[in-house]
């Protein structure tokens, strides 16, 4: 049976039905990424808080407005919108909520700009580009009269970052579909999302001369920023400057007794913290040194450089890695100070075979020598799709031939996506290309969770090509 690929004829006809399309589609995302929506406390309107919730009303106003049936459910969580009418339905879900900023940015990230075939701002990538491309396959299909037998029912949720209720309420109150993509990730697909822990770290000695040490957006994102508060003498404060000498990631501020020293890292996911600094290390680190800190905290601080100073649990004494090339992750992303204790919280993208009771033993002999207790320990199942799947073999078959390249194969990643409340008829298939980098951007930015988070448009485009072709051919397989 021949794939839709083959008929050249179709294909030029969708690129320039994308190119006509392309303005509208630009400006649908930055309309999108407008509407700020980190999780905020719960409203009338939404668990999620008031911002969430606009963001989801615009998005299902979009959709209308495109010319789809679309309404927010289950308590304003998400949003569905649906073409089609078949017996069948293919699922597409995206997330229109996002993590915080942060700063540093070229513009205001909920601002967009278009910089060098680059749209920035907090949200392009991760994740209402998908949200777009769910929409514009939907028309693409519907314009171009595409002969089609399923039911295409596009998601659009409103907490994917901060816990899935969204999905979990879909999954809970929803007909299931048939099958389910997921653009939120990489091409060509995710085989395998590993098992991921997370915990507290609490030490048990207060602190003498450190008042506050404090920062992180979230806990599965490597801190970028972060303070720490000391009752400083002159001199303390002159060797802190000393051995920061010639950094520029530090800034000092000094009121009365009060030193603060800032620290400016280099954020990324939890998934894939390589070439990232946390600032949580960088003043651990620095204070460690600093031999006018009084013993205790500057033992404190030398522990939690040690623990802080690789993104594998080596320190930490849980390393791993499995069969199918996954290393095991783990950074602290958030930090504070309660009751004069340290308080770090870590969030851990371990392996396919990774032990929750082996990690727990291993934290609580690496804390328990330094005075620090393990709480609120969680481990979270993963999945792994079988090789002979047609519907991965499909999704593979097709991006390689609509792209070239055959080098890039099904992967495992420590993320963890809707696959998980949603099952086994769900498979993680793009959105983003392997190996794509920001030179436009500075060192360190441009993926998700970073400062100037940003979607190539020739990249968008390509993706909702691959989704229409795709569409087309889960249609036939759906129905065999």
């Amino acid at each position: 049976m021949s794939r839709i690929y083959e008929d050249k004829a179709f294909v030029d006809k969708l690129d320039r039905y994308l190119e006509e399309h392309k303005d509208q589609i630009v400006e649908d995302l930055k309309d999108l990424v407008r509407h700020k929506s980190v999780r905020q406390a719960p409203t009338e309107n939404c668990m999620f808080g008031d911002d969430t919730y606009k963001c989801l009303l615009f998005g299902r106003e979009l959709a209308q407005k495109r010319g789809f049936a679309a309404e927010l459910y289950d308590g304003n969580k998400y949003v569905l919108a649906d073409w089609g009418e078949g017996d069948r339905t293919i699922g597409f879900f995206s997330h229109l909520d996002v993590v915080p900023e942060g700063d540093g940015w070229m513009c205001d990230p909920y601002d967009p700009i278009e910089y060098k075939g680059l749209i920035v701002g907090r949200g392009t990538q991760d994740n209402k580009q998908a949200a777009v491309e769910g929409l514009y396959t939907m028309m693409a299909l519907r314009d171009l009269e595409v002969p089609f037998h399923s039911k295409i029912r596009l998601f659009m949720g409103g907490s994917e970052e901060s816990g899935m209720e969204d999905a979990k309420s879909f999954a809970a109150n929803q007909p299931k579909p048939d099958f389910s993509i997921i653009s939120d990730a990489g091409f060509p697909l995710t085989q395998c999302e590993t098992h991921s822990a997370s915990f507290f770290g609490r030490c048990g000695t207060p602190f003498q001369q450190i008042a506050d040490f404090s920062g992180g957006l979230a806990r599965n994102v490597v801190p970028d920023n972060a303070q720490v508060t000391v009752k400083a003498d002159d001199a303390l404060e002159a060797e802190l400057r000393k051995l920061a000498e010639g950094n520029s990631r530090f800034t000092f501020t000094r009121e009365g007794e009060l030193l603060t020293v800032h620290a400016k890292g280099e954020s990324a996911h939890a998934n894939r913290p390589e070439g990232s600094l946390s600032a949580f290390w960088l003043l651990a680190d620095l204070l460690s040194k600093a031999e006018g800190l009084c013993d205790s905290d500057r033992k404190t601080m030398a522990f939690v450089a040690h623990i802080l100073g690789d993104y594998y649990a080596e320190a930490l004494g849980f390393a791993q890695a499995d069969d199918i090339g996954n290393t095991l992750h783990c950074i602290s992303g958030m930090a504070h100070t309660e009751e004069g204790k340290l308080v770090l919280e870590f969030n851990s993208r371990t392996t396919s075979v990774a032990d929750p009771e082996q990690i727990q033993a291993a934290i609580e002999k690496t804390f328990a020598p330094a005075g620090w207790t393990m709480e609120n320990f969680g481990f979270r199942l993963g999945y792994r799709i079988p090789d002979d799947d047609k519907r991965l073999q499909l999704c593979l078959e097709m991006y390689q031939k609509l792209t070239g390249d055959t080098e890039h194969l099904p992967y495992g990643t420590g993320g963890g996506t809707y696959v998980r409340p949603l099952g086994s008829d769900a498979m993680v298939f793009g959105g983003n290309f392997p190996d794509e980098t920001y030179p436009e951007l500075p060192a360190g930015q441009g993926t998700a969770h970073q400062t100037n988070e940003a979607i190539r448009i020739t990249n968008l485009l390509r993706a909702i090509k691959i989704y229409v072709l795709t569409m087309i051919e889960l249609d036939k397989l759906l129905h065999e």
